[in-house]
C-alpha cells in the first residue's frame, strides 16, 4: 500500500458550482473544491457511482446530472424530499436505497466510485470490515473517496470538536489519525490524503459562505503546507481517496 500526503491536484469546479452541494456543511471552500475536483476528475460516461450516507441527496443529484449512473444510499433516506429536488423534465439515472448497510445486498465489483461526505470517522468501530466490504464493491481501478473528514493530530482543534460534539450529543464521533488511514488502506493499493485548514480553521468556523477570497486565502495556506509538509498532519480537515488496484 502506497500512501501519498498532499499530492498535486487541479481545480475542476467553481465555488458557485459546489456551494449548493456543500451548503449543509461549515464553509470550507478549498476542502470541497479539492474533494469535488477529485470526484469530477474520476467521472466518465457510464460510470457507476454510489454515494454512501447521502443525507438529503444533493451530491448524488449533482453527480447524476453529469450523466452518471448513481445509487444514493442512506439509512434514513427521505425519498419524497429528495425527489422534490429533481425537476419534472429531468431523467436521471438515480437509484435510491434505504436500510442497514450490512443487511442490503451489494454486489462485488459493481462501482467505479464510492463517495461519502463526513462519514469515515463514523466507521472506526469496525474499520477492517468496512474497508474489506468497500474494496469488494469497487471495480479494479475504482476509488473510495471520503470528503470532509476530521484530522485529529492537533489538540487545539480536537478540543473545539469535543466541545461541539458534547453540546450536540454526537455519540459516534471519532478522531482520525494518519496511522488509522494506513490501517484502513491496507485493503487498497494506494491512499491519497489531502489536508486542509491549518490557520484558516477558525475562519471556517465563523465566516459564512465560500467566496473567492476564501478560496485564495486557503490556496495560499496550501502552498505553505507544501513548503513545510511536516505541518500537514496538524491541519483540521482532510479528504481521503483509497484506490483499488
Amino acid at each position: 500500500m502506497n500512501m501519498l500526503l498532499n499530492p498535486s491536484w487541479s481545480l475542476q469546479v467553481t465555488p458557485e458550482e459546489i456551494e449548493p452541494v456543500a451548503s449543509r456543511y461549515a464553509p470550507a471552500p478549498t476542502q470541497f473544491a479539492n474533494g469535488y475536483s477529485l470526484l469530477k476528475e474520476r467521472l466518465f460516461p457510464g460510470a457507476k457511482v454510489l454515494e454512501f450516507g447521502c443525507g438529503p441527496g444533493d451530491l448524488a443529484i449533482w453527480i447524476a446530472r453529469k450523466g452518471m449512473n448513481v445509487v444514493a444510499f442512506d439509512a434514513d433516506l427521505n425519498q419524497e424530499k429528495m425527489m422534490q429536488k429533481i425537476q419534472p423534465h429531468e431523467h436521471l439515472a438515480l437509484e435510491l436505497r434505504r436500510g442497514k448497510f450490512w443487511e442490503l445486498e451489494w454486489p462485488d465489483g459493481e462501482y467505479d466510485i464510492i463517495v461519502a461526505q463526513a462519514w469515515l470517522h463514523h466507521l472506526t468501530d469496525d474499520f477492517p470490515s468496512y474497508a474489506a466490504k468497500f474494496r469488494r464493491m469497487l471495480k479494479p481501478g475504482g476509488c473510495l473517496l471520503f470528503i470532509n473528514e476530521p484530522l485529529s493530530h492537533n489538540p487545539f482543534f480536537e478540543m473545539i470538536r469535543a466541545i461541539r460534539a458534547t453540546q450536540a450529543q454526537w455519540l459516534d464521533e471519532s478522531g482520525l489519525y494518519l496511522g488509522a488511514l494506513k490501517d484502513f488502506g491496507r485493503e487498497f493499493g494506494e491512499v491519497q490524503v489531502y489536508t486542509h485548514h491549518l490557520f484558516s480553521f477558525l475562519i471556517k468556523l465563523i465566516a459564512k459562505g465560500s467566496g473567492g477570497w476564501k478560496l485564495a486565502l486557503e490556496g495560499a495556506e496550501q502552498k505553505l503546507i507544501r513548503r513545510w509538509p511536516q505541518w500537514a498532519k496538524y491541519c483540521a480537515n482532510m479528504n481521503v481517496m483509497f484506490v483499488r488496484t
